[in-house]
């Protein structure tokens, strides 16, 4: 790995992004690179160095729900809305996540991120966030706000995002699609087409990516009966991921489009030859929905050559298949409702452990200042006491001295008036 610029806050998370890219399918790989991060806050101390670590966690287990939930309110909680990068980009992942099983919490979720991310523009992530909206409004079928948001997102990503632009283009023409309007669908597709060949030396994702739109543009020529150009395409496409075990999705819906091909232009042998593929390749899925497709066109080819007894084997696996199918999804559904469940409750008896701790806070204080009211109050009343007490004193002492005075006055008087008589008996 090439070292990283020496950049903080946001910017490193940014840094560190682009490290992880290349290496999203290679688990040591990350997993070299968290421990990496969290030596570096053993040796610092600095929690950006914490954050990082975890954030990194997070693509170990980027596929796995169950796993993502819990991290990403560990992440945040952690983040604390320190960094705008984390929390942004924590949300945005919940909201993939949460994409099937709950679409108006992931949108709540994408909607959060989208405000973190104001302040983050120089760091080219609109892009990313607006697309993941428009998929939302598109996976519910509301067409012209998913054209919207492709658009903006479109307008977010930069000449060379090659891959991003040309992924652009294919959703306008998938959701022009959707709207009936082939003839757009068709070349929009042709634009994503373009932008990627135009590039030199495609990457792995680059390469697939391009085929699944030559794909997609085959489907396009066939729903507009142009039978040469859609078989040329969609021909491609199935050799292309033939083996691929990883393309195995990609596969099957070439090879469906590749069927019904077939089917109207009446090339029986083809026909078998999808199926017999199909067939061979079934054992090696792991997906329940990936299993139900090849059945269903299997199911198809049985019908169409009236092999009435394959055709009820094969029919009752789909029942089977579809009861399990409903099953995963319940108990994913259930799963991701107690991991939100479970995390939102862990949030409210935290806040609420907060409360009432402030809220002791509050009775120690509102108590402690009736003490120093009750104390000022009785320092006051004893001031009080203690003044008139010696002012009481001091009266006592005062009406002591004035009847003194009264006293040596009635003696002084009395001895003048002894001493007047005795003059005036002399004077006789």
């Amino acid at each position: 790995m090439s070292p990283r610029p020496e950049v903080t806050g946001n910017d490193y998370f940014h840094e560190l992004t682009k490290e992880l890219k290349p290496i999203v399918d290679y688990p040591a790989k990350i997993s070299q690179l968290q421990q990496q991060e969290l030596g570096k806050y053993k040796k610092s101390g600095d929690e950006q160095y914490l954050i990082s670590s975890k954030y990194v966690e997070l693509f170990l287990y980027r596929n796995n729900t169950n796993k993502q939930i819990p991290l990403v309110y560990e992440l945040l909680k952690l983040n604390n809305n320190r960094y705008e990068y984390i929390s942004m980009t924590s949300y945005y992942n919940v909201s993939i996540q949460l994409e099937k099983t709950s679409p108006e919490l992931a949108m709540h979720f994408i909607d959060e991120a989208i405000i973190f991310n104001k302040t983050l523009t120089a760091l080219h992530y609109s892009g990313h966030l607006y697309h993941m909206k428009g998929r939302l409004y598109y996976n519910s079928k509301s067409y012209t706000s998913a054209l919207y948001y492709f658009n903006k997102a479109l307008k977010s990503f930069r000449p060379e995002d090659y891959l991003y632009t040309a992924s652009m283009h294919n959703n306008f023409g998938l959701t022009y699609a959707k709207l009936n309007n082939i003839g757009k669908a068709l070349q929009e597709t042709q634009k994503g087409i373009d932008i990627l060949e135009s590039k030199n030396n495609l990457t792995k994702e680059e390469s697939d990516f391009l085929m699944d739109m030559k794909g997609s543009l085959g489907f396009y020529y066939y729903q507009l009966k142009d039978y040469t150009s859609a078989e040329n395409l969609l021909t491609g496409e199935f050799e292309y991921c033939k083996n691929k075990k990883e393309l195995f999705p990609q596969l099957i819906i070439a090879s469906e489009r590749l069927y019904d091909l077939y089917a109207v232009t009446g090339q029986k042998a083809e026909q078998r030859q999808i199926v017999d593929y199909l067939l061979h390749t079934e054992p090696f899925l792991t997906d329940t929905y990936h299993k139900i497709m090849v059945n269903e066109i299997v199911q198809k080819y049985y019908s169409a050559n009236n092999d009435i007894q394959r055709l009820k084997e094969v029919s009752g696996k789909l029942v089977m298949l579809n009861h399990e199918f409903d099953d995963e999804n319940s108990e994913n559904i259930q799963k991701t409702s107690d991991l939100l469940n479970k995390n939102v409750i862990k949030s409210i008896n935290e806040r609420y452990d907060y409360e009432i701790k402030i809220h002791q806070k509050k009775q120690f204080l509102t108590l402690l200042m009736c003490c120093l009211i009750v104390i000022t109050i009785a320092l006051i009343a004893l001031n009080i006491w203690t003044t008139k007490k010696s002012e009481k004193k001091d009266a006592e002492k005062q009406r002591e001295i004035l009847e003194a005075k009264k006293e040596s006055l009635k003696k002084t008087s009395s001895f003048k008036m002894k001493r007047s008589k005795t003059c005036i008996r002399i004077l006789i």
